[in-house]
């Protein structure tokens, strides 16, 4: 079982990672190229805010009216190449149907429940794998030092002299405080793009009992057939 469970994961962890691949190959710029625009684009932002910080107005209030339209900019040029490289999967599981902040998580399902089926797997071992992992996530958890109140407050005490420090400052107060957003949402992207977000291993555990409980009832309804 336990070897059941780790390929379940490494295959999980092999298609976020595929993936991702496919998206910076160069064979993919066709599909890309809304993604190379957004870079470009994120390269003027950082020079603007750069520039702002000197001349705060009115570029201050330029940089920061276009993070939104910006923020959804990247969001949409990642959609859009995965959409058009697995047109094919999109196609044949109406992913496109769905929910708009649904079709990452369908479509990373749909590849995991095809590699399993490729594998040979049934949807009894889907299911006790599935269910193995739950006992696995019932596992009693390790005391951290993160629970103790002592922690806690000196932590709470440091962030808040961190923040008033911040807001004293005359280099933050300047207008260096668009630069310091700007590459703090550019850091949050190439994380979303790169590793797919940060994923702990319960949330990742999760994910995978979740998509191996859907591939049970999946392949169940093959077989019935």
């Amino acid at each position: 079982m336990l070897k059941d469970c780790a390929f379940a994961s490494s295959l999980y962890k092999q298609i976020r990672s595929d993936v991702r691949n496919r998206l910076f190959s160069r064979s993919s710029y066709p599909a890309t190229r809304p993604m190379v625009i957004m870079a470009l684009i994120t390269l003027a932002l950082i020079i603007m805010s750069v520039y702002s910080a000197f001349n705060p107005i009115p570029w201050s209030a330029i940089t920061y009216a276009l993070l939104i339209p910006w923020g959804i900019g990247l969001y949409w040029s990642r959609q859009y190449a995965t959409r058009h490289l697995f047109r094919a999967v999109y196609r044949s599981e109406k992913i496109n149907k769905q929910s708009r902040f649904k079709r990452d998580e369908l479509f990373q399902y749909v590849l995991f429940r095809d590699k399993l089926n490729a594998a040979g797997w049934t949807a009894q071992r889907a299911a006790k794998v599935a269910e193995y992992y739950s006992l696995m996530e019932s596992a009693p958890k390790l005391y951290s030092i993160s629970q103790n109140i002592f922690f806690v407050f000196i932590v709470g005490l440091m962030a808040g002299l961190a923040t008033e420090a911040i807001k004293i400052s005359t280099w933050f107060s300047t207008g260096y405080a668009g630069v310091v957003l700007v590459l703090c949402v550019g850091v949050l992207y190439i994380a979303w793009v790169f590793l797919d977000g940060v994923h702990v291993p319960a949330q990742h555990r999760a994910y995978v009992r979740r998509d191996l409980q859907r591939a049970a009832m999946e392949l169940r309804s093959e077989v019935a057939r």
